[in-house]
């Protein structure tokens, strides 16, 4: 197997660091994807 780049492996960790993150809300990753569902509610939404 070829050695890979650092790239890759900094792209793993980050990737593993993440979906780690999920589990606990209140983490900046589930604060912002709520933010994004909340904007993406709000285009569609007639008031």
């Amino acid at each position: 197997m070829a050695k890979r780049g650092a790239r890759a492996t900094a792209k793993r960790k980050a990737r593993i660091k993440r979906s780690r993150q999920q589990q606990n809300p209140g983490s900046k990753l589930v604060r912002r994807r709520k933010l994004k569902k909340r904007m993406r509610n709000k285009k569609h939404s007639r008031g």
